[in-house]
């Protein structure tokens, strides 16, 4: 019988690996679609020695090769482990799932520590096993396995130990590998807790800002939101779009800038960023004028991140120092150094008086 499997499985691997393909090419395109972060999605066909083995330790539990469900199998590492059941929605709204051979892993006893794992043996919809390109496939199964990155970090560990389970363990190391693995799953929790904990900032953080923006300090979030509700902000970003005709993209990632504002310009808090932004306000947009007008070529066929209101922003206020070894600290302060395209500090502080003269 085995020899029989095996041979079904010769005939059938590059059918199996064309479904590889397309299955990680549907899976990705649905992660993206729904907006949901991931690691990686992996796919692969079981190696024939592999599959001969399985069969050995299985003693006489398959009869034929459709019997076997993990042949092919993938992957999906999420972030946290909430986007795990965000997935599992998504597996379970586009895919036809075989419930007998499905199981959640992560479903242990109150004792119990150790590996976790949502796992789905699958075949494509109807819809999708119609199509012409899929027919070929569209009756076998694939296992896929969804996990986030400290459940996958575990299940590498326990593979690295050579234990696939804690029953392997000798005795008086069990109680170690029980405290490892929730360790492991109390830090799950806690990004988890974290992440909703920053989203729940992010929700709050504008009426923070209109109430006591005093007391918010500079931050991806904070920033963004500033961006998008300072008169000043909003009317470079109007400018700017008018300027360059280049689409402006919502940037999460203000990270620099913060470093900068903390570091260089001693900038601490949202309020001290409103109250300059208010002070310089006509000398600042003065000022970018100018300076997209020094590059055109600089902004053709480009998007523009949210962010480069503020990086301009701190442009000038490197310029107006009129220092030029300040503007030279500014240009290579923090780990991402500023590119100068071509701009000395003495042209930075020619464009900002030009820029106050017109």
């Amino acid at each position: 019988m085995k020899q029989a499997i095996l041979t079904q499985f010769d005939i059938r691997q590059p059918i199996f690996e064309r479904f590889q393909g397309k299955l990680k090419s549907i899976l990705e395109e649905l992660l993206v679609a729904e907006h949901v972060k991931f690691l990686q999605v992996t796919c692969r066909v079981k190696e024939k020695e592999s599959l001969s083995k399985k069969i050995d330790d299985k003693l006489n539990k398959y009869n034929n090769l459709e019997e076997i469900t993990d042949v092919l199998g993938a992957r999906i590492v999420t972030y946290f482990e909430s986007d795990v059941d965000q997935v599992a929605k998504i597996i379970e709204r586009e895919f036809k799932i075989d419930r007998e051979n499905s199981v959640d892993k992560r479903k242990l006893k109150v004792n119990e520590f150790g590996y976790r794992s949502l796992h789905y043996v699958l075949s494509l919809d109807e819809k999708r096993g119609t199509v012409t390109e899929n027919k070929a496939f569209a009756t076998y199964k694939a296992e896929v396995q969804i996990r986030s990155i400290l459940q996958h970090a575990w299940a590498e560990i326990q593979h690295g130990l050579g234990y696939k389970d804690k029953a392997g363990i000798p005795e008086k190391y069990v109680r170690a590998f029980n405290r490892t693995a929730a360790l492991l799953e109390t830090a799950d929790i806690e990004f988890d807790r974290l992440k909703t904990n920053l989203s729940e900032y992010s929700v709050g953080v504008r009426q923070l800002i209109e109430e006591t923006p005093s007391q918010v300090d500079l931050n991806n979030i904070s920033l963004m939101v500033l961006t998008y509700t300072h008169p000043v902000t909003l009317e470079c970003l109007e400018l700017l779009k008018l300027l360059t005709n280049c689409e402006i993209v919502k940037d999460a990632d203000y990270t620099m800038i913060t470093g900068r504002f903390y570091g260089l310009f001693k900038v601490d808090t949202i309020k001290e960023l409103q109250d300059e932004l208010n002070e310089h306000r006509a000398a600042f947009i003065d000022f970018v004028d100018e300076y997209v007008r020094t590059e055109p070529e600089a902004y053709r066929n480009e998007k523009l991140p949210s962010s480069t209101v503020l990086f301009y922003y701190q442009h000038f206020l490197a310029a107006i120092s009129e220092n030029p070894e300040f503007i030279e600290k500014y240009f290579d302060f923090g780990s991402q150094k500023i590119s100068k395209k071509g701009k000395s500090p003495e042209q930075f502080i020619e464009i900002y008086r030009k820029s106050q003269a017109s």
